[in-house]
């Protein structure tokens, strides 16, 4: 439930920040994609399989990882 109000808020924080740099063609993907349901149709596969462990820690990534693991266990606690 925590990280359900984290992953919205940051959304909504990506939201503001990404027609800004990406403009019209952000716009136009967020008018046809919905905010949390993915659609699989039209997907291709090749640019799924790339990696960039840079890009993964830049953008939190690896916080974001471990919150996911242990804040159910902290929460236990």
């Amino acid at each position: 439930m925590i990280y359900y109000f984290y992953a919205t808020t940051r959304v909504e924080r990506e939201e503001v920040l990404l027609p800004i740099l990406l403009g019209e063609r952000c716009r136009d993907y967020r008018a046809t994609v919905p905010r949390f349901r993915l659609r699989l149709s039209g997907l291709r596969r090749d640019p799924l399989w790339h990696w960039d462990a840079y890009a993964f820690s830049k953008n939190h990534g690896v916080t974001d990882l471990l919150m996911v693991f242990l804040a159910p266990g902290l929460l236990y606690l």
